[in-house]
């Protein structure tokens, strides 16, 4: 009996915390800002078989240059690709955004990955998923 409520208090908060997330749109884990829903201004589209020979040209030298972490950070914040519109932001996207398209299998190789930027946000839309990323770094203010 004593563990038949626990659970159900349990259930009870959880359900409680994602109400509350579902109103507020940020989760006690997520660490920062959401993306918008709006706002996104389209910048250019990249074949898929591009971003694949990006990724496993990053994929080699990732390897070459693991440590016993894995890859440098600096190696995954380097930009490997910049897109631009005529009239619109250059974007330049982060090798971990390839890595992250990629690895979860979001890229159909005969497709395109289309580029979206707003003024702080970076999106690759691919045929079965999208990688969001913040552009601009935000400061954390200490009070």
């Amino acid at each position: 009996m004593f563990c038949k409520i626990r659970v159900k208090e349990a259930l009870s908060r959880e359900a409680h915390a994602i109400a509350e997330t579902a109103k507020t749109g940020v989760g006690g884990l997520w660490p920062g800002d959401l993306p918008p829903d709006t706002g996104w201004s389209p910048v250019d589209v990249v074949p898929a078989a591009e971003i694949d020979a990006l990724t496993e040209r990053g994929l080699a030298v990732a390897r070459e240059n693991a440590g016993p972490l894995g890859p440098p950070v600096s190696l995954l914040d380097q930009n490997v690709l910049t897109v631009s519109a005529a009239s619109g932001p250059t974007v330049k996207v982060p090798l971990r955004c390839l890595f992250a398209l990629s690895g979860m299998g979001f890229v159909d190789p005969d497709g395109e990955v289309r580029v979206s930027a707003t003024g702080a946000w970076l999106r690759l839309d691919a045929h079965y998923g999208a990688v969001v990323r913040r552009r601009t770094l935000t400061l954390p203010l200490l009070v």
